[in-house]
């Protein structure tokens, strides 16, 4: 059950049956005080096992059935069970009271049928209160993660087009261009054409939540390529991913904000070469993995890309991604996403 405070019901509840004791209770002026005090405190406690039965049993089949689909059942299944026990606890505790007062308690049929037909009410009035606050705590939660996910999913929209306009990568490709052709025409020719498949890419990740893991691999391996240029034998990129697994969907973007984050929180040097290892796991998930050399004196990372790809997972409602680091290791294993579940949105 969604945890709510229902202090003012059960409140409620003990006051409106303290009302219905002195409409009832016509002799109650004709008792000494301390009869009267003695009398309510004893129906009160009538009263308090009653109700607090009630609760429990409503607490154990919000228990039960905890799911919001499972309303219906939920509501007739603790009407039943209320009903049963209000049947018995109310002739039971209307005759102990009867009996410590010195009274004859009804033992006609009419009061059973009486006693059934409240206990029956009550069931009813006790069950609707709860489910009534228990749906209205529901909805009010559902409206404050619907902010929220509205507001990581404008944050990550504002993330996702820095990355894209990033002026350092831009700078540095620009640089790499312009030093190759001189030295190597043909290779700033490649150069060149794998940039514009970056960026072009890049301009249109916005357009589209999900896209196939074969065009993220496309698109990783001309990023790559642009790495490659740079770093040259210090960089590897090791690909291991089977011709079925490549038609899974993912969120946009997810392999180059890995590849960015190992490519920035690493040492690069032929003599220590960073590798990135991209895999399927045994249960059809996507692992990212890279050998672990952090940099000495770099700043704390905000983990902004980390916390994108996170973001995106939970804004489709989807199996958050497992980030681990071991002495010598940093994995990202990422759940892939199945066609028969979304419908493509990259075409």
């Amino acid at each position: 059950m969604d945890r709510f405070n229902d202090k003012w019901i059960r409140v409620g509840g003990v006051a409106l049956l303290l009302l219905n004791l002195f409409i009832a209770d016509s002799g109650g002026g004709k008792r000494p005080l301390g009869a009267e005090i003695v009398y309510i405190a004893l129906y009160l406690v009538f009263v308090l096992v009653i109700l607090e039965t009630g609760r429990f049993i409503i607490l154990a089949m919000h228990r039960t059935f905890p799911a919001f689909v499972q309303g219906r059942k939920r509501f007739w299944t603790t009407c039943l069970y209320l009903f049963i026990s209000n049947a018995i606890l109310i002739p039971l505790t209307f005759n102990l009271f009867h009996w410590v007062r010195g009274m004859h308690a009804g033992n006609q049929p009419q009061f059973f049928v009486l006693s059934a037909i409240g206990g029956l009410l009550l069931a009813l009035l006790q069950t609707g209160i709860y489910e009534g606050f228990s749906n209205f705590n529901r909805l009010r939660k559902l409206e404050q993660e619907r902010e929220e996910l509205l507001r990581l999913n404008l944050q990550s929209q504002f993330d996702s087009l820095k990355q894209q306009v990033n002026p350092h990568f831009l700078f540095n490709s620009i640089n790499t261009v312009s030093s190759l052709i001189s030295i190597d025409p043909q290779k700033a020719k490649k150069f060149l054409a794998e940039m514009s498949k970056v960026y072009r890419y890049l301009l249109k990740a916005n357009e589209a939540e999900l896209t196939s893991l074969q065009k993220e691999l496309d698109f990783v391996q001309s990023y790559f390529h642009l790495l490659k240029t740079r770093f040259g034998e210090g960089l590897h990129l090791q690909v291991q991913v089977d011709a079925e697994s490549r038609a899974s969907l993912l969120p946009v973007l997810s392999l180059q904000l890995l590849v960015e984050n190992a490519v920035k929180h690493n040492t690069i040097e032929a003599a220590q070469p960073l590798t990135i290892t991209i895999a399927i796991t045994s249960d059809r998930q996507l692992c990212v993995s890279n050998n672990l050399q952090k940099k000495i004196n770099v700043l704390e990372s905000n983990k902004v890309g980390l916390s994108t790809i996170m973001t995106k997972y939970k804004l489709l409602n989807q199996q958050e991604p497992v980030i681990r680091e071991t002495a010598d290791e940093f994995i990202v294993i990422l759940p892939l996403l199945q066609t028969n579940v979304y419908e493509r949105i990259d075409r």
